[in-house]
């Protein structure tokens, strides 16, 4: 598949900004080029043939995979024994396992090497040439991860939305370790429904990467006709669930830490409110996250929850990001009504669905917007609030400007090499009400001629609540590539009024 393009595009983004949720358009570029799809692997056979495949109801599909390890699961018509070969294709050697009979299986796979290849073959009452087979690569052990996020595929049956296996087909082809997925999967909440809805349409994706759910409203049961019964969903998605939500019908919520980032998937038509099992289970998880960046996911924006109070718990803990659904996707995906950034995604309504393809590293998210076709949008950045150590000081700036615009100059003693260093970081207090943008410049020693004054960043907006803020610098030239050498930097904030509060009391490079 044509990754290449998602990632150079991607990488450019980035070269462009810094820390900012400031929106920028971009020029479309042609969809990624098309996986063969696989749901013939599920679909009923004109005869029987004889493979395993007459023996399922839900073909084989990945719940999890991660560097070391892989869960597999599928579902029978009847309840049957099986066995499992797992050959690791680099290495050539072979595991065999035994399990007894059941509906729904679930097959743990450990002690895995990263970033290697596995074929597994499943065969039912001990007949070989019955088998249902599949391959799967293990993440590598970087930390650096990519992803697609989409939501609201089939909670919502109406004529005329955007086809599913197309929409499918597309995120199929961007090529994702794995996808999160921001719930209402389904319309009821059956093992059927799931089959068609589901597991048919992106049957393709999961024979080599998982799909997370946070479950919405329709994964839920029918909260507002029957109650709530998340039995099927746990079912299906055998996660590390809480003893709290794994013993109740009524929720299912569970976390996961993937490289850099500790997601948080919430049931969000269970209870949420100040003091309820789900709204403790968050505080305490984000309490002893050690994760470069903090995730929650959202199946859903109706009022089945206590927004207020999920809102503010998130603010009180720093979430970086939380991703969303339910119904159809806002024209502008992305918002930010408390101190942490929410983008919406969903193909509830009829036209283009939107989703996200993102990639982290321990220093950044950088979140780009697509449509169903695959053409990007605009690209949004997130950097990580982690104090870095000191690495070059900087002297006392010369301060410029009034009540509009600020400008700290730093004459750097001697000059220092982009290589040295990964980018700026200034504690900021007092900051006013309006917005407040910020940007940095950084002017190499040696420049051709006048004018533009060197690296320009993107201008990112101060959070109310003040703190540390992270502004990466290039690491190398554009062009021509290789280091360069810095000998000034300055720090502009903009606003109306900037007011006498906003202070910046300090600066240092990191």
């Amino acid at each position: 598949m044509n990754l290449s393009r998602y990632k150079s595009f991607s990488a450019v983004l980035l070269l462009l900004g810094s820390f900012s949720f400031m929106l920028k358009t971009t020029n479309s570029v042609p969809p990624p080029q098309k996986k063969p799809h696989s749901q013939q692997a599920i679909a009923e056979p004109a005869s029987s043939p004889p493979t395993g495949q007459s023996e399922v109801s839900i073909a084989p599909y990945l719940v999890e995979l991660k560097s070391t390890s892989a869960r597999l699961a599928w579902r029978c018509k009847t309840s049957k024994p099986y066995d499992l070969q797992l050959v690791n294709l680099d290495a050539g050697s072979k595991e065999s396992f035994h399990y007894k009979a059941k509906t729904q299986h679930v097959a743990t796979m450990v002690g895995l090497t990263p970033g290697t290849g596995y074929r597994w073959s499943i065969s039912f009452l001990r007949n070989a040439e019955a088998a249902i087979t599949g391959e799967f690569t293990t993440l590598p052990k970087n930390p650096n991860r990519s992803f697609a996020v989409l939501g609201h595929t089939h909670g919502t049956e109406k004529f005329g939305h955007f086809p599913d296996t197309l929409f499918a087909s597309t995120v199929e082809g961007s090529n994702p370790q794995f996808v999160v997925h921001t719930g209402d999967c389904v319309y009821h909440s059956t093992p059927a429904n799931w089959n068609e809805h589901f597991f048919m349409v992106f049957q393709s994706i999961l024979e080599s990467a998982p799909i997370y759910i946070a479950p919405g409203n329709h994964d839920s049961g029918w909260p507002f006709i029957d109650g709530l019964d998340l039995r099927p969903f746990k079912e299906l998605f055998p996660h590390d669930y809480p003893d709290e939500s794994k013993n109740s019908t009524g929720s299912a919520y569970y976390d996961l830490v993937e490289g850099p980032i500790h997601f948080l998937f919430l049931s969000y038509v269970t209870e949420l409110q100040v003091g309820s099992p789900q709204y403790r289970w968050i505080s305490e998880t984000l309490d002893s996250s050690t994760s470069a960046f903090k995730v929650v996911v959202l199946g859903g924006m109706n009022n089945y929850y206590d927004k207020q109070s999920l809102r503010s718990l998130l603010a009180l803990k720093e979430v970086d990001a939380v991703l969303r659904g339910d119904g159809g996707a806002p024209k502008n995906i992305y918002s930010m009504p408390s101190n942490y950034p929410i983008f919406t995604v969903g193909s509830g309504g009829i036209g283009s669905p939107p989703w996200l393809y993102v990639t982290a590293t321990p220093e950044h998210l950088t979140f780009l917007e697509l449509n169903a076709s695959g053409n990007p949008k605009r690209a949004h950045w997130i950097h990580s609030k982690r104090v870095r150590k000191e690495v070059t000081p900087l002297p006392q700036p010369t301060v410029t400007g009034d009540q509009v615009h600020r400008r700290f100059s730093f004459a750097l003693p001697a000059s220092v090499s982009s290589n040295k260093i990964n980018g700026i970081q200034f504690i900021v207090e007092g900051v006013p009400a309006n917005s407040i943008t910020y940007s940095s410049k950084i002017r190499p020693k040696t420049r051709l001629g006048h004018g533009e004054v060197g690296f320009i960043s993107q201008p990112g907006l101060l959070p109310k609540s003040g703190g540390v803020i992270t502004i990466p610098i290039h690491s190398e030239r554009p062009i021509r590539g290789g280091p360069y050498e810095i000998n000034r930097i300055s720090l502009e904030l903009s606003g109306k009024p900037l007011g006498d509060q906003l202070r910046v009391t300090k600066v240092w490079l990191y």
